[in-house]
This record gives C-alpha cells, structure tokens and sequence, in this order.
C-alpha cells in the first residue's frame, strides 16, 4: 500500500498483483530461495492523457480525495456521526457484538499521522478511539497503522537475512522510483529539494545555540516525546509559517528535531526558539518552495 500511494504522488499507477507463481519467477530470475526472496508482485506504469484514451473508457468524475479524506471526517466515521450519516455518507456502525478493524496507510511522524491536506494528533484520535469504547461500538478493535513513527516496533533480523534482503525505507521511496525509472530530472530535484530541506533546519538550529547547552544534539538524539503543547506549536507553526509538512512530506521526516528541542528547553527558552523559527521562515521562506519535497 506504502508503493502504491508513493507510486500514485510520482504520476506512476501502481498495482498488486495476484496469482504469482513464486517458483516460475525463481526459475526466470535464475536464483533461489536459499540465496533471494520473492515477496510481492507489483504492476507499475504510466497512466495515458485523457485525450490519449479511448473513447469507450469511462472517466472517473469523483471529488479529488483531499475534498473528502480529511482528519475530522475520518474521525467522524469512527465515531459514527449522525450529520455525515444524514447527508448520506458511510460512517461506521457497530455494536458491542461486533469486531472492528481500522486499517490506516500514509505518512507519520512524531505524535501525528498525515493526511492529503493537513495533520492528525493522537491526543484528538485516542479521545475518539476511547469515546467508542465507553459508548461500547465494538467489542474487539484492531487498530493498524502504517506510517512512521507509528509506535510499531521493528521485527528483528539475522545478520544473514539482511545479507539476503533489499529493504527501502518509506522516506526514500521517492528517489527509487525516480532512480529505477530513469527520471534523472526528477531525481535531481527531489535530491536538491531534501538538500534545501536539510540546510533549512541546520541554519534555524544554529539560530538557537545561544539557548541551547553545548552537549545538546538535536539532529542525532531521539528523545522520548513528554511536552505534546510544546511539539503540537512548533508543529503546527513550521506548517503555517514556514511549509506545509503535508505537501513537502520530507519535512516529517524532521520534526523529531522539535521533540528534542521542546524536550531540552524550559518554556521560556523554548517561547524564544518558537519566535526564532517564525522569523527565520518569514526571512527565508517568504515563498515557501517551488515544488514539493518528498
């Protein structure tokens, strides 16, 4: 699912497939499975210009997903709500009897999951999830999450099965597809965007030396998150002031560097780096960025 949305925001259509005979793909490869392993079977290419089509193709006239895939309509589907179900949408139903899983698939990051125009806390998403248990909409729920920073904890590995094993991390989808496609263009400007991405919060932590300790390494510590106002305002101030987290999806990738800061500042020293940051993006990011950086 992580390919195929990745695949959809690079212009590709990407597809599973089904029915893949493992031992004819070992044959056509010419290797084993002592030595490789097959996992998945994936269609991927580009979609034609509508003009390009044939005329017998239907097309489709849907809303584009970010009209009605929002934070606040997916918790009012969880929480069934009466006014979404009134105009005729599909909210979700459920009893005490009933099993309930809840599978959700996109970015992540510290405390938040993304969606196509904004942002979800998991302070406003665990007030819902346990609103449906005291009103008992379920009697066992899964909740599967997809994302970085999601919470799951990774699954160890041999030293022989990562010998054995290509894995790509989800933040640096873009570039292999780009890479793999041939897309040198594309690549050069997701490579310069991440490149300006970087120096950006380089140049705004350099900013705030004078009120941070010496020791203090934001870029390479993970500190647990504990101060969530501290993070939600430095959060939600680079979205507003400096670019949107959900449009340039890299910069998820750099939001630990609030954590660290909110988590070694006191208030008064972290009231500071927050004006620090408004001025420094009001200085350098008048414009924000030409294209996205993913």
């Amino acid at each position: 699912m992580a390919m195929a949305l990745e695949g959809n925001a690079r212009g590709f259509a990407v597809h599973p497939m089904r029915g893949l005979n493992y031992d004819k793909v070992y044959e056509y490869l010419g290797v084993t499975n002592a030595t490789h392993k097959v996992e998945a079977m994936l269609a991927i290419g580009k979609q034609p210009a509508k003009s390009a089509r044939k005329m017998s193709e239907p097309v489709s006239q849907r809303n584009p997903i970010d009209k009605f895939v929002s934070e606040k309509n997916f918790l009012k589907v969880l929480a069934g709500d009466e006014s979404m179900k009134k105009a005729g949408k599909k909210v979700l139903e459920s009893g005490p009897n009933d099993h309930v899983f809840i599978f959700f698939d996109d970015h992540g990051a510290p405390d938040l999951v993304a969606f196509p125009d904004k942002y979800l806390y998991a302070k406003p998403l665990i007030k819902t999830l346990k609103q449906m248990h005291q009103d008992k909409n379920y009697g066992k729920l899964v909740f599967y999450i997809e994302a970085c920073e999601s919470g799951s904890k990774k699954s160890s590995m041999s030293l022989a099965d990562a010998e054995l094993t290509r894995t790509i991390n989800n933040k640096d989808f873009p570039l292999v597809m780009a890479q793999q496609s041939g897309d040198y263009h594309k690549l050069s400007e997701l490579s310069t965007g991440r490149q300006f991405l970087d120096t950006v919060f380089e140049e705004y932590v350099n900013s705030i030396q004078h009120l941070m300790n010496a020791n203090n390494d934001v870029f390479n510590t993970r500190l647990e998150l504990n101060n969530r106002e501290c993070y939600h305002n430095f959060v939600d101030t680079f979205n507003d002031q400096c670019l949107s987290i959900t449009q340039h999806t890299y910069s998820l990738n750099k939001l630990y560097t609030f954590v660290n800061i909110c988590e070694q500042l006191d208030d008064s020293s972290a009231t500071q780096a927050l004006n620090h940051l408004v001025q420094y993006c009001q200085q350098n990011l008048p414009n924000g960025y030409s294209t996205n950086i993913l």
